[in-house]
């Protein structure tokens, strides 16, 4: 014998599954109308390459783009991007893989680390991994065309 539970609301008798599906059902049908979804911010793609010392990567490293400025209008949020051995990366400033940067200005700076004995070794000179000082700055300006940039980060 199958047993209910039942939820006594003011004099109501509903049962649990009931006030779940009628909520699931609501819940679905405002999600389904317009506007009501999150709406992004305009985004330019952004990709390119950037070497180490004119060539490949040791391995995969990664680039960090730190909105300096946004431009009028956006709010300043940065991006970020996966480097291939080969230097070639896309930016993502949300959670979808190459959706780009808002319109702003940007510096951006690299990361690329191995373990050695327990201790993280970078393979990035200072100079390059702190977006003050790495020289690799952006202006994306709003309904600008994609982008794409062509860095070198030097050996040390």
């Amino acid at each position: 014998m199958r047993h209910q539970t039942r939820l006594h609301l003011k004099g109501s008798n509903v049962s649990v599954q009931r006030l779940l599906l009628t909520l699931s059902v609501g819940l679905l049908l405002i999600s389904a109308l317009p506007g009501c979804g999150p709406k992004r911010p305009e985004r330019v793609p952004v990709s390119g390459t950037i070497t180490f010392g004119g060539g490949p990567w040791p391995r995969e490293a990664t680039i960090f783009f730190g909105c300096e400025k946004p431009a009028e209008g956006f709010p300043k949020r940065p991006g970020m991007g996966i480097v291939a051995i080969d230097g070639s990366f896309t930016v993502s400033s949300f959670e979808n893989e190459g959706d780009g940067l808002m319109p702003g200005k940007y510096r951006a700076y690299v990361t690329c680390e191995k373990t050695v004995n327990g201790k993280t070794v970078s393979y990035v000179p200072a100079k390059y991994q702190v977006g003050a000082t790495s020289g690799f700055e952006l202006t994306i300006e709003p309904g600008s065309a994609p982008i794409c940039v062509s860095w070198d980060v030097p050996h040390r």
